[in-house]
């Protein structure tokens, strides 16, 4: 199966790009990849790029991801350079530029634990059609396998397509993986010379083993469909 190298719509996100000018790195932020916490480091690591203004309005000691979530505050973010749309890039060539991915099965479990709930379906899935509330796990991978990965939601849109350009060609120095998100947030930390921090695990769900959720023909979909995801990156059922 060729990959599918679509470009993804203008009208969908093309994924958080994170300006940390002091350790004069990005980082490239995919859904469903630790992203809430990530967020919150990059959260303390920009706090002296802040007013005080925007600390009294936005900044939460509790949750430091507010600062990424909030529609007012992101607004603030992109005024102040800390969020980058894909096309500046290229300014930043000399920055180091990391990213972090997930084992494709496990993270579209993962998206259908949080975002399919019995009370309601979440609101950054429910602008794409076939979602309900406490729908089976089966039953989430068919609508998902219904939506092109051009107009898919973030949370369970090809990983490359974050990190690679127009050509397929990768974006990121370093790609670190959640399956050793501390070894590998180590590493980005001494290499930006960041303080190396301990990572907070949020937004965990509880959950069994992702191959229990699959049968036969949704763990063939993902194959197909993540089929680049899964070449480029090394994993494997």
């Amino acid at each position: 199966m060729k990959p599918d190298r679509d470009a993804v719509s203008p009208t969908v996100s093309a994924g958080d790009i994170v300006v940390l000018r002091e350790y004069q790195a990005l980082y490239f932020a995919i859904p469903k990849v630790a992203n809430t916490s990530l967020k919150a480091v990059c959260a303390e690591w920009v706090r002296s790029k802040l007013d005080s203004e925007a600390l009294a309005r936005f900044w939460s000691d509790t949750w430091k991801p507010r600062l990424f979530r909030d529609g007012e505050s992101r607004r603030y973010l992109r005024r102040k350079g800390i969020l980058l749309p894909r096309s500046r890039v290229p300014e930043f060539e000399s920055y180091w530029k990391f990213g972090f991915v997930r084992n494709p099965w496990d993270r579209l479990v993962s998206c259908w634990k949080q975002k399919i709930q019995p009370e309601g379906v979440a609101p950054s899935l429910a602008t794409h059609a076939g979602f309900e509330a406490g729908m089976r796990f089966s039953d989430f991978v068919d609508v998902v396998s219904q939506i092109p990965d051009c107009e898919a939601n973030g949370h369970f849109r090809s990983q490359h397509k974050f990190l690679e350009d127009e050509n397929g060609d990768l974006l990121v120095d370093f790609v670190g993986r959640l399956e050793r998100l501390d070894e590998d947030f180590l590493h980005v930390c001494r290499r930006i010379g960041a303080p190396g921090t301990s990572l907070p695990h949020l937004l965990k769900s509880d959950r069994r083993a992702y191959q229990l959720y699959f049968n036969a023909s949704g763990r063939r979909f993902v194959e197909l469909r993540y089929a680049r995801d899964i070449e480029l990156f090394g994993y494997t059922f």
